[in-house]
């Protein structure tokens, strides 16, 4: 009787500490599968897949060329109506929307901070980023290890935190020898469409902000990213702030005077 009570008790333990394993290693994925099925409004935002751009076409041949530092862009610059700055963003409004270049150089502040925290800048390198974005709810797999789950699961989460407030339903990842760029364009939502692009040199080295706003028509807004992307050159190197500062002014002072020459 004692020795069947006791193969009960070792059959039971080891079935308590198979289930307690199972569970550990297929939590990740169980965690990433609940996440997934609790928020079904989220799961058109987190089957967005990747359109990859390796050329890009050229902008019209009547665009102008305008530097801040050795960031050079092609625009139509008579297409605005309003060109604003200061020392770290340039905006530049016409009838179709608005496109801003933001974030050029990193505030005293926060390199600061940065360097207190031994952190790098930005805080994700293209690749880190594009890790997260192009994530899909099938790749978690009972095939995939611990770790591969609980990191895609991680990806899930902060893709669903990147996509779902600005209702990004579709991904642009470009690599050319000029710039790599991570494009999220937005559904139409109350103000029209939207596009939010990270922009990295060839090398990472540079990293620079730039977005659209208030397009009535997504193929407008596509068409004007893609061709602004492909006039624009990154430069190898972060941006001086004092020649970003003077190449802001430079350009909206002369827009004004242009302006003001126009309208007299």
């Amino acid at each position: 009787m004692k020795q069947t009570t006791k193969k009960i008790l070792l059959i039971s333990l080891a079935v308590s500490l198979f289930a307690s394993l199972t569970i550990w290693y297929f939590f990740p994925m169980l965690k990433g599968q609940m996440f997934i099925y609790t928020r079904g409004s989220l799961k058109g935002y987190l089957n967005v897949h990747p359109t990859y751009i390796k050329e890009l076409p050229k902008p019209p041949a009547t665009w102008d060329n305008i530097s801040i530092d050795a960031l050079v862009v092609k625009l139509p610059i008579s297409k605005f109506n309003k060109i604003s700055g200061r020392e770290d963003y340039i905006s530049f409004a016409s009838d179709q929307g608005v496109l801003d270049f933001v974030s050029l150089v990193p505030s005293k502040e926060l390199l600061k901070t940065l360097k207190e925290r031994n952190l790098k800048y930005p805080l994700l390198s293209f690749q880190e980023k594009l890790m997260v974005l192009k994530v899909l709810p099938g790749d978690l797999s009972f095939f995939n290890s611990r770790d591969r789950n609980k990191e895609i699961t991680a990806n899930l989460i902060n893709k669903a935190s990147l996509f779902a407030p600005d209702h990004f339903g579709e991904l642009f990842i470009v690599s050319t020898d000029m710039l790599k760029a991570i494009c999220l364009i937005s559904e139409n939502g109350k103000n029209g469409y939207n596009a939010v692009v990270d922009l990295y040199s060839p090398n990472e080295a540079a990293f620079v902000e730039m977005a659209l706003f208030w397009y009535k028509e997504r193929t407008a807004l596509k068409s004007d990213l893609l061709s602004i992307l492909g006039g624009l050159t990154m430069p190898n190197q972060p941006l001086q702030a004092e020649r970003v500062k003077d190449g802001i002014s430079a350009i909206v002072n002369k827009f004004s005077k242009t302006k003001k020459e126009r309208s007299s």
